[in-house]
């Protein structure tokens, strides 16, 4: 969600409402909420394995990012970003402005990599064998960021879908916003608590959610939280304000236990 209140944008219906501020996690808090982001959303042969934790780089560039924007609410360990659709050229032109920022961080978590691969070409065949390691190193990371970007070609395929149903739900001058990047890690608990403050906010301010899981069960926990297809077969799941007085935040209450990990 963008956490700044922006004005009406033309053609976009009311003005995008401030997040609560107790949900906004601290820069400090980061690096937890890209480890858990990094379990949740790494390529599928990753998920839940140790490997998934080379993938942290990549999601904590992402996480500053979005937080630096306003869009990142978390509780402990558990998050989700939200954002509140803009004009287009305004999107891209942020977008456009964040991109170096995200390559010199990249950059910066490939330095550390490229010489560990030195050191230990050093020490395992000599000092001449230093540049051979760290092209290694390189490689490595070069390789893991395109696995990476490869899993996440479906979700981008997916957020193009997004945008052509909210664009004229918002001419018809509804407020919309748009929620991804849920996850959890184990504390099924902190993820309830966090989708109910996520939806009591939403219903206050008269704001729907629409949203794209990105497995089954992340589809499944969308469902039970009143997130219904935009039409048959979508993959693009709405869910319209609840009236006032109606209790939110049904997501894992009503179900039992929640999966120990939502992605």
């Amino acid at each position: 969600m963008t956490g700044r209140p922006t004005g009406p944008e033309r053609g976009e219906g009311p003005p995008a409402c401030a997040v609560p501020a107790h949900l906004r996690p601290r820069w400090r808090h980061l690096p937890l909420l890209a480890a858990v982001l990094a379990q949740a959303f790494a390529p599928p042969g990753a998920r839940g394995r140790r490997l998934g934790y080379a993938f942290v780089p990549f999601w904590l560039v992402q996480i500053a990012l979005s937080h630096g924007r306003g869009q990142v609410l978390a509780i402990g360990p558990a998050t989700v970003t939200v954002i509140q659709p803009t004009t287009p050229g305004r999107r891209l032109a942020v977008s456009c402005a964040a991109l170096p920022a995200a390559v010199l961080a990249l950059c910066a978590a490939m330095l550390p990599v490229a010489a560990a691969g030195a050191l230990v070409a050093d020490l395992a065949a000599g000092p001449k064998w230093c540049a051979v390691g760290a092209d290694a190193g390189l490689a490595v990371c070069a390789g893991l960021l395109v696995w990476q970007l490869a899993a996440l070609a479906r979700a981008a395929l997916r957020a193009t879908q997004l945008h052509r149903v909210l664009r004229p739900l918002q001419h018809r001058g509804g407020r919309w916003a748009e929620v991804g990047s849920l996850a959890g890690g184990r504390d099924a608990h902190a993820t309830r608590t966090l989708a109910r403050e996520l939806l009591t906010w939403a219903d206050e301010h008269r704001i729907g959610l629409a949203a794209v899981a990105a497995t089954d069960r992340l589809a499944r926990l969308y469902a039970r939280a009143g997130f219904r297809p935009a039409h048959p077969g979508s993959a693009v799941l709405l869910r319209k304000p609840e009236a006032p007085g109606t209790p939110a935040g049904r997501l894992g209450a009503a179900s039992g236990p929640a999966p120990r990990k939502q992605r």
